[in-house]
């Protein structure tokens, strides 16, 4: 990958996310334990928001490494595609040269 960069483990995104739903309900329990039936409005919005962040990361990391394995696959397709282009012009190149020795033979002129 580009930068040296390794692949992205598919479970680094679901961890991402459990961490931080277990560290909003972890939160919320605390409060509720402390007394409070419910987290406060101001830390509840402040919670949601972080979550939110995590999120938007998330979408954002998936999306560039999207992009990443989109140039890959096309770099590696079109050197494909041009490994096969040298190949089929050498097996052109010599077809071309066994028609003519069997058009030289066939006409009677003697071979090289």
């Amino acid at each position: 990958m580009p930068g040296g960069e390794s692949r992205p483990s598919q479970s680094g995104l679901t961890d991402a996310l459990r961490a931080a739903v277990a560290g909003t309900l972890s939160l919320a329990g605390r409060s509720a334990r402390a007394g409070s039936a419910a987290l406060g409005r101001e830390r509840g919005s402040e919670l949601l928001d972080e979550l939110a962040r995590c999120g938007r990361d998330a979408s954002q990391g998936v999306t560039r490494r999207g992009a990443q394995a989109q140039g890959e696959l096309s770099r590696r397709g079109a050197e494909a595609r041009d490994a096969l282009a040298r190949r089929l012009a050498g097996v052109e190149r010599r077809l071309t040269s066994i028609e003519d020795l069997l058009r030289d033979e066939s006409e009677g002129k003697p071979q090289d």
